[in-house]
This record gives C-alpha cells, structure tokens and sequence, in this order.
C-alpha cells in the first residue's frame, strides 16, 4: 500500500506502514493538534483494500470537508478536511506520499563504514505554507559524527538531545531542542534555540545563513557536538564557489603579507586582522544579538507591593518610551481591572527591576503607577514616578534602556519564529532578593486563536512557547526584535507524571500588540486611570446549564501527584501536612467535571500569610473536556508561612471558584 502523508498546523507527518493512525489532542496519539477544538481522540485514518478512509471519532466539534460534517469519507486521492469548529478548525491536507524526488548535484559516496542517508525531514513545522520557491531550493548534506544524511529543502531539520528529532546530537552540553535548520526563499538558515549556544568560528550566533559548507559547534565553541552544514548545489555552482574563494584567500594573504611590511616599516603600533569571513553574506537576516540585547534591556521585571511596603507579587514588562511607560497585562499591573477575571488585589504601587548581567537577579531601580488598562484585553500600563526608594523623579530626565520598537502583529503567520522575555518564577531565584534573572525563550507560531467578544480571529497567538507565571506582561518579539505580542497566559495540559504546574506540557497564549494600539496612545497622551475596556458590555457569562452540569471539589493536597482525589480541604476545615520543609513539592487535588473545552479558568496559588503573597497564576482555556479527572496543582513550600492555599476558578467572569487550603504543621 502506499504511504500516507498528513500536513496540519504547520507540521508534517509520513507513515510507510498499514495501520491504523489515530489523529487528536492526547499526547499518545499518531497525529497530534494541539487545539481546545480538537477532541482527545478526534479521528482515525484505517487502510482499506483500495487505500485510506477517514473516520470521525464522534468528536465534539466534528470533522469538515467542503464546509459539510463528515463521519467517514474514503481517501482518493489528496483531500483538505478541517478539524474541530467549522470556522477557525485545524486545516489539514492528506494524501498519498510522494517518492523522494532527485536532490540536485552530484551523488556522494558514504564515507567507510558510514551510512549515507537521503531523509524527508518529519519536523516539518512550515511545510502547510511553505513557498514553492522554498521547496524547490537546494538540499542540505548534514555530517556529524553519527553519520552523513541528506535532506530535501521540503520541511525544517531539528536538532538536539531528543531521540525523535531528525539530526539526534547525544552529548551533555546540547539542550533538548537546541536548534533548526530551516529552508527560506533564500537558502537554507540555522536558527540556534538553546540555553548553552551554537557556535561558528568561535563565535555564538543565534541565526546564520548556511550558503557554503559550515561548521557549527554546539554546547561549547571548541569542544561542543560538531556538524557540518553543506548546501547540495549543482557541480558547476559549487566549483565556481571553491573558486571564488581560493581567489579571495589569495588576495587576503597577499593584503595580510603588505600590511605585516607596512607595519615592520613603518614602526606603526596597530594591527588589523584580516579574516576570510564574508560578513555581507553570512550575517543573519534574523534576529542579531544586538536585536536581542536591546530587548532584553528593555525587559523588566514588575513587582507589586502593598500599603505595608511588602511584595506580593511578582510579573514582567516591556519599556515601550524614553519617559518610562511600560505595558505589562492587567493581571500583573492592574488586577482589579473591570473586565479581569479572575480579580485580584490592587497594589499600592510597583517596583520596576531593570536586567542586569545574565543569571544575575534584576535590580530594583523605579517606582511605578498604573495610568490606564484594559481588563478585558489583559492589557496595563504603568508609568515610572518615582525612585526605588520613594524619590520623586521627573519622567522626562530618565535615563532608562532603549525603549523595545512596536512591531506589526497582523504580519506574523504560522510557523514564524518568536522569541519570549520575562522572568518566570522558576528562573533560579537569588537566596537574598525577591528578584529573579531574565529568561529567554523561542518558540514557533502554531496558530491563531479567535474572540466571539472582539469578533477577531487573531485573539491569540497560540504558540509552542514555554512560559512560567512570572513571564506573565514580558514580550514575545519578531525576528527584527520588534515587540509584537504579550505574553498573558497558557492552555494546560498534564505533564507526563499527571501534574499541572507553573509548566505543563500546554502551549502559551500571547495577545497580539496591535490589542494595545489605544491604551499605547491614551498613556502617551497623559493617562487615563478611569478608562475601561469597550467590550466589558459584551463579556459573555457562563451558561447556566453548563454552570449547573460543571462539578468542581476540593480534594485536599498530597505529596505526590495522587489522582485519586479522595481527600478534603475547606477554609472551615483545612488539611494540614507535617514535616514539610522548604522547598518541599506538594500537590492540591481538585475534581473536576462537565466543563466545555475552551471554557475560561485560572488556578492560583498563593501563601497563607498577611500579604497573600501570589506563588503562581495560570488563565487559559480548559481542554481536557467534560470527562471526571483529578487535577493535581504542583507547589512548591515556601519558608517562613503558615500555609498554602491554591484556587481554581472556571468561568468568563469567574462564576465558580473554589478555595483549597493547607497548613504546615510542625
């Protein structure tokens, strides 16, 4: 039979075998899409006699061809069905898969006792949209100690430790996913991802142009996993590239060889180092480390403080103008904002941490006011006024960070990639300041999530992002280090040991910057504290059949992720746990049942002290459907308080919460 190949959500997936493939949102299918739209188990596609047919599961949403629901359709040949709602559903094209067509350029032999190997690239994380001039570009020959493989200019390659990815690099100092190779209008480009650094020449790049064989270190400039990066183009090409640069190399040393005499002669104490690096043709056309450097400047670190002078919670925020404004969501800067749900406390004022060197905690410099928001968009600014201690400073004689550049959201599409800022409160936290250092995280495009209330498709930036609490206000940015979306919240999903935590394996949810366009004016013009969202009249509020079916307990906490749930804890009766000691991981349990997916919710998660001080805060949307399950919530105890409590409210405007407390006893 042959093969079958699924393109969707920017992904590509081919099966050589017969057998049934099963298509939906749970981590353990064939074919996974992660969309609240799509059911767990979606979909199947079962080899027939003749081919393939595809059967609807009874999925909730349905599964579309030509704007009809179906319940099985025979495969003939190439067909584009939709997935989940009928409007703004995953798009996915299936067909037959192709043979490999012939790469161009020669045919090199394998090296002795090496396998080369020509591979279809499975990533594919473009491939849906990718430009025919892309797919019809030169191929790229990857070596590595592993052996030679050869890839077609179809889809991206990913690299690093995970053994599904195309290009596996088994050495300690590569991160999981650390990097891409990704096929352009212009060539082929590796895009670097990783904590440790790709490196090229000695130096750390982050984007670069693979227009001629390169060698690229990865984890370490010198000692780091080696590939080598070699464009398959046609003979006469590459024998006029070797030439071209034997010319170049001769007229260097020549130059090298005048300037050494110049130098001797004249007794001139300066030197200029002469290299054979063309800087105009490989310099990136992605995101440049001054780019990068420039927005993490510009990236702070809000923290709330209450009328005690304690710190009560903790967010991230973009400097957008010399005169100090800085947009963060409302949940971070303005939490009792008209239109946010769930509210929370106001803060007498924020502290504004400027980023210092790497790893090192940020470094509280400024006072901030709110000067206007919108609860319903998530959205806040705040405005310097003051020192960090109190001082009253003029806005206009600031000397603050280059403000982060406005980029254009409505140009972003599905497969871009994205680069996040913040400081989520797992980034190694200094054991004397309530600061943390600056996190960077990039991460791809995967879809657009729409608003019945703003009537937009592009509500949200649905991405593959890995974002904690505390990246809550930061910036995601383009590849030009504009500021294009705002990182605001996370669709979550279990971890592989059941826990739903400050990660989970769920995307991020990022609110396009064009959201922001009047409350950017209205704080320029002066501020409007009284100002409230427009759409606060249309909030929709949850349904009350579906208010009456949602069941949602308290089922106490454990110090594993038990989901089981036949604990209890209530504010009139809490559970308490001896011998915890900072540091320690307890779980609150919550069951949980008949919710819709894409039904609004927050879990937080706060101390039991006076300030209430916030540990976590996740809004999203449910996914895991209508189904009874026990959530476990991952927390870790803090010091110096007396207990914990985690709330897990569901609804638009929060029509449900519940409260799950617990004390520590000695």
């Amino acid at each position: 039979m042959q093969p079958i190949q699924i393109v969707a959500a920017g992904r590509t997936w081919t099966f050589d075998q017969p057998r049934v493939l099963t298509i939906g949102r749970s981590p353990d299918v064939d074919i996974m899409l992660a969309s609240p739209s799509i059911s767990r188990r979606h979909a199947e596609l079962r080899p027939t006699d003749t081919g393939w047919e595809l059967v609807d599961l009874g999925a909730e949403n349905g599964t579309w061809f030509h704007d009809e629901r179906i319940t099985q359709r025979t495969l003939d040949g190439p067909t584009v069905v939709r997935f989940g709602h009928a409007s703004d559903g995953i798009v996915a094209r299936i067909a037959p898969a192709q043979p490999a067509g012939p790469v161009e350029g020669p045919t090199q032999s394998a090296s002795p006792n090496l396998d080369a190997t020509l591979i279809h690239s499975r990533a594919a994380l473009q491939a849906a949209n990718a430009d025919p001039q892309v797919r019809q570009g030169p191929g790229l020959l990857v070596r590595s100690r592993a052996g030679d493989k050869r890839y077609t200019a179809q889809s991206p390659i990913r690299i690093g430790r995970e053994p599904h990815l195309e290009i596996v690099a088994d050495d300690p100092a590569v991160s999981r996913q650390h990097a891409v190779l990704e096929p352009r209008r212009d060539g082929w480009w590796y895009v670097d991802r990783s904590n440790s650094g790709s490196y090229i020449d000695g130096a750390k790049i982050t984007s670069r142009k693979i227009s001629e064989p390169t060698e690229v270190h990865l984890g370490h400039p010198t000692a780091g996993f080696e590939l080598e990066l070699v464009p398959i183009v046609a003979t006469d090409v590459a024998q006029k590239s070797i030439a071209k640069k034997r010319r170049r190399r001769r007229v260097l040393v020549g130059s090298a060889i005048v300037a050494v005499l110049a130098l001797v002669a004249g007794g001139i104490a300066a030197a200029v180092l002469l290299t054979g690096e063309d800087k105009s043709s490989t310099e990136a056309a992605g995101l440049t480390a001054a780019e990068l450097s420039r927005a993490k400047k510009a990236s702070v670190q809000i923290i709330a403080i209450d009328a005690k002078g304690n710190p009560y919670e903790r967010g991230s925020g973009s400097i957008i103008s010399d005169n100090g404004l800085i947009l963060s969501n409302a949940h971070v800067a303005d939490p009792d904002a008209p239109g946010l749900s769930p509210a929370g406390k106001d803060a007498a004022y924020y502290l504004v941490a400027l980023p210092k060197a790497d790893d090192s905690p940020s470094e509280p410099a400024y006072r901030a006011k709110t000067i206007v928001s919108d609860g319903y968009l998530d959205l806040a600014i705040i405005q310097i006024f003051a020192t960090a201690d109190g001082k009253d400073i003029d806005p206009a004689n600031l000397d603050l960070p280059e403000p982060m550049p406005i980029g254009d959201s409505k140009k972003l599409q599905t497969g871009d990639e994205i680069t996040a800022l913040g400081y989520p409160s797992l980034s190694n936290p200094s054991e004397t300041s309530n600061e943390g250092p600056l996190t960077i995280t990039r991460g791809l495009v995967s879809s657009f999530q729409s608003d019945p209330v703003t009537s937009t498709p592009r509500f949200f930036i649905d991405s593959d992002l890995r974002l904690g609490s505390g990246n809550s206000g930061g910036a995601s940015i383009n590849d030009a280090g504009e500021l294009i979306g705002i990182n605001s919240a996370v669709v979550t999903a279990e971890t592989s040991k059941g826990e739903r935590g400050s990660f989970t394996s769920g995307s991020s949810l990022i609110r396009p910057i064009e959201f922001a366009a009047d409350i950017i004016k209205i704080a320029k013009d002066g501020g409007d504290p009284s100002y409230t969202s427009p759409y606060i009249d249309k909030i929709p509020k949850l349904d009350p059949a579906v208010e009456a079916k949602v069941k949602l307990e308290s089922a106490g906490w454990s110090r594993e992720a038990d989901k089981s749930c036949k604990g209890a804890s209530t504010t009139k009766a809490p559970q308490t746990i001896t011998g915890l000691k900072k540091g320690d991981t307890v779980y609150a349990l919550f069951k949980v049942s008949g919710v819709p997916n894409d039904t609004s919710f927050a879990i937080i998660t706060a101390n039991l002290d006076e300030e209430e001080t916030v540990i976590n805060r996740q809004r999203g949307k449910w996914v895991d459907g209508e189904s009874e399950l026990c959530a476990p919530i991952k927390v870790s105890v803090p010091g110096d308080v007396p207990g914990v409590e985690a709330v897990f409210v569901i609804g638009p405007q929060s029509e449900i919460t519940v409260v799950n407390p617990l004390l520590f006893g000695s």
